[in-house]
């Protein structure tokens, strides 16, 4: 071998070693966090990325093979290539030899399947999916196929052909080029010359062309049903018999194009083209424009039962209350306090936290019981995270937060830090990675591996020498860490959970599909699709120990990938029964759910407040059950040729285990929509009356969502309005409700609530037995009484918390 053949050798050896070294150091990377992160999480995430790089190299050989195939047999074509050298003043040609262009094809080759290849690997739950398979024993009432093919085995035959389609016509590109290049396929008086070699090579590529387009059209039946390609209606016999139509169009034509490959005339394969387009003009867009519109052929019951299938609707209680509406009192209802976007707002004006990283809804245990808060993450001013607790059944008598601090039974005005996360704790803020001395983490080790993970994580600090106790973490999000541990679920922003006086991370993990034949696509995150179910449950422990298990009631699909995971995935029932009692329903499968019931297979009408076809609907209530549990959540539905809320539905846990109820409601007991049960509230003397002293204190008042849940006198409603201004925490300072026939309103819900009873009478802002003195004079007293027993701490939260709510009530004053 000369001097140029070890330089080649060299240099190929080295790209080698960068490819197989990008590509392993993240499996070894992943491997050892994935046995530090959870049992079983070294194995799946070796075989992911196994399979994953199988994915990928199998696709980068099939298109290098291809392109290399089709630039030899070109380089056949090719007499003599002269390469010219510049020598002084003279121009020098030299030959370059048949295996030199055989050499160059290779290489070029190789270039080509590694652009067209590679990103195969994106595909993986694809092919494992239908690898293990998936059977629902319900078939579809059009092609009669078993749902599970349309999930299963549908997308992957999908990007086989999507693959197929892509190396043809990349590859008569390519070719037809090349072929121009050199001359092969030239236009001479008029006409187009074309070799014997060139046009057997461009004949064999257009056959290819034509069956990969054939395999389309034999496919989009299956799409259709799915919901992949135009809208299922009436007239899906005609688009179905268009397609297998095209699908016979393009195999004469792979057939025209085989014969001119092999010497036929060349009008033939024009016609055969000429004849192909023109058919699929007619078959993809005059046919079906010419064919019957109208609903999909499902009937009703089948439709929902898809439904069920694929949104987590099965089981779903359709109520109907008996009688109307009745006059006798009610219980005052369960509601919140404060609304998301209020929430978020309540660190505002705290000078001893930062940003707010997680805001959520949740219970926390004590010695009186489960209590609602909303549970706030901050980023510290100093350094550090913290995690209040801010109650969301009640408020100081100015309409200011209160909050609990850990150990106490008692809620305190302002935003108080229930807890400290310890330092270097997970939490959805933190750092990419974490280098320093930790319980739990990956151990750097000599300088190969510390050369591994600082390749893997791109974090040239690794290199240098550690201590033998510090420890590595990365992943250190709880969202970024599950998606990572368990890929095939796409995980929400995990919220804290205080188990056993510590504190968890809690996500739910959806199963998604885009194929789930039959049933409405609904807007997820960015894309549409046709299938959401909440299948898995991850735990994430401060300290980096992650666990992920299935539901209780998980769906099949998230089954069949728990089966798939090997030890990732526990079942349901390890799940620990303190924390199965804290879980909230999933907010965003509610949100899909609300959606598809609207849909005319329900009967239920248009979400309540959705004021255009096209416009977001009001974002759902979150409710509150006994004892401040279990999270649930509501959502109205008007009459769809009137402005009534004639139904609600509810969501929540038992046991674990989601349950939706829809209530409907008679014309008697039912209430106006949104927009005119507020006209009507709005009319209430005092309410003007504290608009104006809320304006002239410089704030804004703004209005809660209204929120519809049933009740014993039959449909309620109540709506929160907010004093608001940019540098101060919002305050809760009205409430609005109803009943068929009543209205009440006042500065509490209790209060509200009394009023449309008849007992009360609204009273004006700052005033009253509520007022901010009355409850600043309770506080002195508790001042008072820890000082004579010595209870110093005591003192000093009863001091703080009456200069809260002194401070508090400024902006409601007259």
């Amino acid at each position: 071998m000369g001097a140029r053949g070890r330089w080649a050798a060299v240099i190929a050896a080295a790209v080698a070693l960068l490819f197989a070294g990008r590509w392993a150091a993240p499996v070894l990377a992943d491997r050892w966090w994935a046995a530090d992160a959870a049992p079983g999480g070294a194995s799946f995430l070796t075989g992911w990325h196994l399979l994953r790089g199988s994915l990928d190299l199998a696709a980068i050989t099939v298109a290098a093979a291809w392109f290399t195939g089709h630039l030899l047999v070109i380089c056949r074509a090719i007499g003599s290539v002269e390469v010219p050298h510049n020598l002084a003043n003279l121009e020098i040609r030299s030959a370059v030899t048949p295996r030199g262009l055989a050499w160059a094809a290779a290489v070029a080759g190789l270039v080509l399947g590694i652009l067209v290849g590679v990103g195969m690997s994106r595909e993986w739950a694809t092919v494992a999916l239908a690898w293990e398979g998936i059977v629902y024993g319900v078939r579809d009432p059009v092609l009669h196929r078993d749902l599970g093919l349309y999930i299963g085995q549908l997308p992957l035959w999908r990007v086989l052909q999507g693959f197929g389609m892509v190396l043809a016509l990349t590859g008569l590109g390519l070719v037809t080029l090349l072929y121009l290049v050199i001359g092969s396929l030239r236009w001479t008086e008029r006409r187009l010359a074309i070799s014997d070699h060139a046009r057997r090579h461009l004949g064999l590529l257009l056959t290819a062309l034509a069956l990969a387009i054939a395999w389309g059209f034999v496919l989009a039946p299956f799409e259709l049903v799915a919901g992949l390609g135009p809208t299922l209606d009436a007239g899906w016999q005609v688009r179905m018999a268009a397609a297998y139509a095209l699908a016979g169009t393009c195999l004469m034509t792979s057939l025209l194009s085989a014969a001119w490959a092999w010497g036929a005339r060349p009008h033939y394969v024009l016609a055969g083209w000429l004849v192909l387009a023109i058919a699929a003009v007619g078959g993809l867009v005059v046919v079906p424009a010419l064919a019957d519109t109208g609903p999909a052929p499902v009937e009703p019951g089948l439709g929902r039962r898809l439904d069920g299938l694929a949104y987590d609707l099965e089981g779903i209680a359709l109520r109907s209350p008996l009688g109307t509406a009745n006059p006798a009192p009610a219980p005052t209802p369960r509601l919140p306090v404060w609304d998301r976007e209020r929430a978020g707002r309540l660190a505002t004006g705290d000078s001893g936290g930062g940003a707010v990283l997680a805001v959520s809804p949740g219970p926390i245990g004590g010695p009186l019981g489960l209590r609602p808060v909303w549970l706030l993450t901050r980023q510290r001013a100093e350094g550090g995270v913290s995690l209040s607790a801010v109650a969301d059944d009640r408020t100081t008598a100015a309409g200011g937060l209160v909050s609990y601090q850990w150990g106490d039974t008692l809620a305190y005005p302002g935003l108080l830090t229930f807890t400290d996360l310890p330092e270097g704790s997970l939490h959805p803020g933190a750092t990419t990675y974490r280098l320093d001395s930790m319980p739990r983490g990956v151990v750097p080790g000599a300088w190969p591996r510390r050369a591994v993970l600082a390749w893997a994580l791109q974090a040239g600090r690794l290199l240098a020498p550690v201590g033998p106790d510090v420890r590595l973490q990365w992943h250190r999000s709880p969202r970024a860490r599950l998606s990572r541990l368990a890929p095939f679920a796409e995980w929400n922003d995990a919220a804290p959970r205080l188990v056993g006086g510590s504190l968890l991370w809690v996500s739910d993990g959806f199963v998604v599909s885009e194929s789930f034949p039959l049933t409405p696509r609904v807007p997820w995150r960015g894309r549409r699709v046709s299938s959401v179910q909440a299948g898995f449950l991850g735990v994430v422990h401060p300290d980096g120990r992650t666990e992920v298990y299935l539901r209780p009631g998980a769906p099949l699909l998230a089954q069949r990938w728990a089966g798939l995971s090997g030890e990732i995935v526990q079942d349901a029932a390890a799940i620990p029964a303190e924390l199965l009692t804290l879980l909230a329903y999933p907010e965003e499968l509610f949100q899909v759910q609300r959606r598809v019931l609207a849909g005319d297979r329900w009967g239920l009408g248009p979400l309540a407040g959705k004021r255009a076809p096209r416009a977001e609907p009001d974002p759902p209530v979150h409710l509150w059950g006994a004892q401040g549990h279990p999270l649930a959540y509501g959502s109205a539905y008007q009459v769809a040729a009137g402005r009534a809320v004639h139904a609600v539905l509810h969501a929540g846990l038992t046991a674990g285990v989601p349950g939706l109820s829809v209530t409907r409601f008679g014309d008697e007991a039912a209430l106006p929509g949104p927009e005119e049960i507020a006209r009507r509230w709005g009319r209430f003397p005092l309410f003007e009356q504290l608009r104006d002293s809320i304006r002239q204190a410089g704030a804004e008042l703004l209005p809660g969502p209204v929120g519809y849940l049933p009740g014993a006198p039959g449909l309620v409603a109540t709506q929160a309005f907010y004093a608001a201004a940019p540098d101060r925490r919002p305050l809760a300072v009205w409430w609005s409700v109803a009943t068929p026939g009543r209205l009440g309103a006042g500065r509490s819900l209790a209060e509200a609530w009394d009023n449309l009873e008849g007992s009360v009478v609204p009273t004006p802002p700052g005033v009253g037995p509520l007022g901010p003195l009355d409850e600043a004079c309770r506080w002195m007293d508790s001042a008072d009484s820890a000082l004579r027993i010595g209870d110093w701490d005591r003192f000093g939260r009863a001091l703080e918390a009456l200069r809260q709510v002194l401070r508090e009530s400024a902006p409601v004053e007259p």
